[in-house]
């Protein structure tokens, strides 16, 4: 009889043991983890100084946006990127990342603008002002220098620019409202201003791009573009890949910046607070403002199904249930054993 308790004894441990190990073995396939928080950082990333044909200097375009609520901004002149040292050090100074860039100025053979924005580059890549350099050719040589390449304002030569949204060394693209294909496209993209004089304040206050990223350093910021955590601002509403659009859902309760609210109108800039060029260089070409509305990409507005602080409650609750229930079947089998142990020492 001591042999039978004994094998019944054994048995019962083997089923606790063997459920124990499918519960540990599935906690470890499914760990209860946190959502990735991330700081929404307000950027732009196309503008001109005087270095080039902007009529702000770098230090004025650097705290004009800093007023304005901005994180980050790159300083992306034509041919040169000397502008950049400056706006750097003002930017230090006051809190504001700034990305070194340029723009890129050819031409198609057609005759008409091929514009492409350089940034996280080094130094100027040095092409020549409207050259026929071809188009693999200018984002070869920013991929050199660990840059990244967009496509400028492409709307405005789509003729040309058209034959190339497929092109995987493309990086992304600026957008406007007849872009909306970008979002789902797997590119980078973004709504920039292409600023250079006082034209283009409204704009500044109007759209935007947003970027979930895990802190405000350059390489902050370049990880978010590259992991396309990028959301887009205008017409008082957010606009972005589906992807995007879930991860900001999802960081709700821990982003800084507040989801935004519908803008009906821009408010009219400050006037003390808006800097005076200290030189107004001749333009070296005719830039016609960016006065393209907002774009009315055609998305909804995401929501996550099942969001991470849920899924990890259910979790939990189902380590719990399982944790209990084999508490109870060593309980039980302990139970019945003693009692058949008595049984067999007091027969009736």
């Amino acid at each position: 009889m001591y042999n039978s308790v004994k094998h019944q004894t054994l048995l019962t441990a083997i089923v606790a043991f063997s459920l124990l190990s499918i519960f540990l073995t599935s906690a470890a396939q499914n760990p209860t983890t946190q959502p990735q928080t991330y700081q929404v950082l307000k950027i732009n990333l196309h503008a001109h100084t005087t270095y080039s044909d902007g009529t702000y200097t770098p230090t004025q375009l650097v705290n004009l946006y800093k007023d304005q609520g901005y994180d980050v901004l790159a300083i992306t002149d034509h041919f040169t990127t000397e502008g950049y040292e400056e706006a750097y050090t003002e930017g230090t100074r006051i809190g504001l990342t700034v990305i070194r860039g340029e723009e890129v100025t050819c031409t198609w053979p057609d005759g008409s603008p091929k514009h492409v924005i350089a940034l996280f580059t080094n130094h100027s890549l040095n092409i020549p002002e409207d050259s026929n350099t071809e188009t693999q050719e200018i984002f070869d040589f920013i991929h050199s220098q660990n840059g990244l390449g967009i496509v400028a304002h492409a709307w405005s030569s789509w003729s040309n620019w058209q034959n190339y949204r497929n092109e995987l060394y493309i990086d992304g693209w600026e957008v406007d409202y007849s872009m909306a294909w970008t979002l789902e496209s797997g590119s980078i993209y973004m709504l920039n201003h292409d600023f250079h004089n006082e034209t283009w304040l409204q704009g500044i206050q109007s759209y935007w791009t947003y970027l979930l990223a895990e802190n405000k350093t350059q390489t902050g910021v370049q990880d978010a573009l590259m992991q396309r955590r990028i959301i887009i601002y205008g017409n008082g509403t957010l606009y972005g890949s589906t992807y995007a659009l879930n991860l900001y859902a999802q960081n709700q309760e821990s982003i800084k910046t507040p989801s935004p609210a519908p803008t009906t109108s821009s408010p009219t800039p400050n006037p003390t607070s808006t800097p005076t060029p200290k030189t107004t260089p001749t333009p070296k070409q005719t830039l016609t403002p960016t006065t393209t509305p907002p774009p009315t990409f055609p998305t909804s507005t995401a929501t996550p199904t099942t969001t991470p602080a849920a899924t990890s409650i259910l979790q939990e609750a189902t380590y719990t249930i399982a944790a209990l229930t084999i508490i109870a079947i060593v309980a039980i089998a302990t139970v019945l054993i003693k009692t058949k142990k008595k049984k067999t020492n007091h027969p009736p």
